[in-house]
């Protein structure tokens, strides 16, 4: 649970730290989350993870 709510802290840095003005690249976005999360994941429990972002305009 802990690293789960540690993920959601990091995926949630990486949208807000965007430019609010530019309008988002989803794919950019994705695979951004994709390597950091994959990277942060490896690092805590040294297993490469499946990351499958999925990414929902509202």
């Amino acid at each position: 649970k802990k690293l789960v709510e540690e993920i959601r802290n990091k995926v949630k840095k990486l949208v807000v730290n965007g430019d609010p003005h530019l309008p988002i690249d989803k794919d950019y976005l994705k695979n951004k989350i994709r390597n950091e999360i994959g990277q942060f994941v490896f690092k805590k429990i040294e297993r490469r993870p499946m990351v499958l972002p999925v990414v929902i305009e509202v």
